[in-house]
């Protein structure tokens, strides 16, 4: 049983770029959220990455 629960924690482990991606993504729909303006980029990278990091 513990190496089922091994093997899926393993599995979730996702590489640099993924991660990169994934805050990348959530920056994005942010940034659509908040109506496609500029000058929040980098705030919305911020939000993202602490939110995904967690």
């Amino acid at each position: 049983m513990a190496t089922k629960a091994r093997k899926a924690s393993i599995s979730e482990v996702k590489s640099p770029e993924q991660h990169e991606e994934e805050i990348r993504l959530m920056a994005y729909y942010l940034w659509i959220e908040k109506g496609s303006t500029d000058g929040s980029d980098i705030d919305d990278w911020i939000v993202s990455e602490k939110y995904l990091t967690i």
